[in-house]
């Protein structure tokens, strides 16, 4: 006769007809989590590891830590919970030592999907009370902390059924777009027609895991998550550069193969623009909302440069495919080039108007300030790599005049210094304009100057 537990044995396969959502949500969390131990993923800037305190990433771990917790127990019948907690209650208070053999053979067996995730489930329990432990010490080793993700990677990669290393495409990788996967299928060529299905998945894995990035809620730990999900990304891009150096080599059409080989070194450059630039030492707690505002400008930057990424590739082989037909709400690179020359175009008339005004004037000063803020959030992105460590540090040091002291003590004119910094980002933003200028979509473009002196109006209001 069958047993209550025998009957509740393949409970997973109906939770995941009606969860499969959260199943690849906690396939992502678990990845993100293992490579938040690669130290090279962190955009650390600190290179003396031994020395260094590993506080902050740990904080980091915690709250993906939990987050696993909770997906999993939303995944796990009451019952299921409620077992393993007695078990676990059973086990440290009444059983004997052969019990508890018997107990953890069970467990650790995984001859099911159940109970690969109760075996998930338990780790982690198990590891967060270690994990909080060890935040009491507010000081975290190098050691500690990699210690600490050889055991989370192990245990993870140990899982037989919830490792999302073992396969290279998972269930969850599809071209959901009718016209993309239309377009990859009539590729006469297999080897092309193979490297190429591999890049799009890829491609189109990274804007799924991105919809993990949030940024709309003030809580620290979603904010840390949403780091944790971009760290795995940069994993994922590097990935992504491999598998189009790998086509390159191996597909035999001299033009599709340096198309693949630019858009490689594309990757490398906004892999360092976001990486080593945006989200340089994000870990460190410098306030919120500058958090959240440098993980938001780095989705954006990441999101646009994917999708305009699957739009060049499928052109390649449909150039009448249109990038709105692909994403509803692209925009394309002669219109990212128009508002960048705008928006730069409108900082430097306003810069030039401070300039102009031989005493301080709190609107002038003003708009500048706020402009700069619009500008972070909105068109900082579309910076290309090597104009962007300038133009960040030329904003910074503006904003440093314009906060703290910008006048001279005991006058009404404008601090001799902040005059020459914004001569020379004048200078600058004449240089980047003409550079911008030069770019091929742009050729034949006039200038919309009515337009730039609206738009600086509406600063001055």
């Amino acid at each position: 006769m069958a047993t209550d537990r025998d009957a509740q044995e393949g409970w997973i396969q109906s939770i995941r007809q009606q969860k499969p959502q959260i199943f690849s949500e906690l396939s992502v969390f678990l990845k993100a989590i293992d490579r938040l131990f690669i130290i090279e993923n962190l955009s650390i800037t600190d290179r003396d590891y031994p020395s260094r305190n590993f506080y902050d990433e740990l904080l980091v771990v915690r709250d993906v830590i939990l987050k696993i917790i909770a997906l999993i127990e939303y995944l796990l019948p009451e019952n299921e919970k409620n077992s393993y907690w007695f078990r676990k209650y059973a086990e440290q208070r009444f059983m004997s030592v052969s019990a508890r053999d018997s107990l953890r053979d069970e467990l650790y067996r995984q001859d099911s999907p159940e109970k690969g995730l109760l075996l998930l489930y338990d780790t982690f329990v198990n590891i967060k009370t270690l994990v909080f432990d060890l935040l009491k010490n507010q000081s975290i080793t190098y050691i500690s902390y990699k210690d600490i993700g050889d055991i989370i990677s192990r245990e993870i990669r140990e899982n037989k059924y919830f490792n999302p290393f073992g396969k290279t495409i998972t269930e969850e990788d599809k071209i959901e777009n009718l016209m993309v996967s239309r377009t990859i299928r009539a590729i006469n060529d297999g080897t092309v027609k193979k490297h190429i299905s591999l890049i799009i998945l890829s491609l189109f894995r990274i804007i799924r895991i991105l919809k993990y990035v949030t940024t709309d809620v003030p809580d620290q730990a979603v904010l840390n998550r949403s780091i944790a999900i971009l760290f795995l990304i940069r994993s994922e891009l590097e990935e992504l550069r491999r598998l189009f150096d790998i086509a390159s080599s191996r597909i035999q059409n001299e033009g599709i193969s340096d198309f693949l080989t630019g858009l490689s070194y594309q990757i490398s450059m906004e892999t360092k623009r976001v990486f080593s630039q945006e989200l340089k030492d994000i870990t460190k707690r410098t306030g919120q909302k500058r958090q959240r505002g440098r993980i938001e400008n780095s989705a954006g930057i990441i999101k646009n440069f994917i999708e305009q990424t699957i739009i060049q590739v499928i052109q390649l082989f449909n150039p009448s495919l249109r990038g709105e037909e692909i994403f509803p709400t692209f925009v394309t690179k002669k219109q990212l080039s128009i508002k960048l020359r705008e928006d730069i175009s409108v900082m430097h008339s306003i810069v030039s108007a401070v300039l102009e005004s031989s005493l301080t004037r709190d609107d002038l000063l003003g708009a500048l300030r706020n402009y700069i803020h619009y500008f972070q959030s909105f068109t900082f992105r579309l910076l290309r790599y090597d104009d962007y460590e300038d133009f960040s540090a030329f904003i910074d040091e503006i904003l440093k005049y314009l906060r703290i002291s910008i006048k001279e003590k005991g006058t009404n004119r404008i601090s001799i210094k902040f005059i020459e910094r914004l001569n020379h980002f004048k200078i600058f933003l004449e240089t980047v304009l003409r550079q911008i200028s030069q770019r091929e979509e742009l050729q034949g473009e006039p200038v919309d100057e009515e337009r730039i002196r609206a738009i600086m109006n509406q600063f001055f209001k």
